[in-house]
Order: C-alpha cells, then structure tokens, then sequence
C-alpha cells in the first residue's frame, strides 16, 4: 500500500502572536504584551471613574474605607 502525504512548506514567520492571552515575538520581548495591558487598564479606570461620577463624596469614602 502506498501512502503519499501532501507538500507543505516552512519558513513562514509572524512577527507576533497571541498565544494563552499573551502576546508573543520574534524577539521575545514582552513590549507588545505591556502596551494592550496598559491600554486595557486605562479603559477600566475611565469606566470605573464613570460610574462613580455621580456617586456623592460620602458614599465614595464609605466604599473606600470598607475597601
């Protein structure tokens, strides 16, 4: 029985890729990684900072001290 397997080809690179959540380059540095967490932090903080815009002074001191 003669078996035959389809060609394929090597040597195609990325410069990154996300692997498990994080990203990952050809030269191995976390910069691509660092700057989407930053970015993502930033977008939480406005959210965050949003909602509590129309809380009163109280009620944020209450929630920071129960923090």
């Amino acid at each position: 029985m003669s078996v035959s397997f389809p060609q394929f080809k090597l040597g195609e690179f990325v410069k990154s890729f996300k692997y498990l959540g994080h990203m990952i380059t050809a030269t191995l540095a976390d910069d691509l990684d660092t700057q989407r967490e930053i970015r993502n932090m930033f977008t939480r903080t406005n959210i965050l900072a949003r909602r509590l815009a129309k809380w009163s002074t109280d009620v944020k001191i209450i929630l920071f001290k129960a923090y």
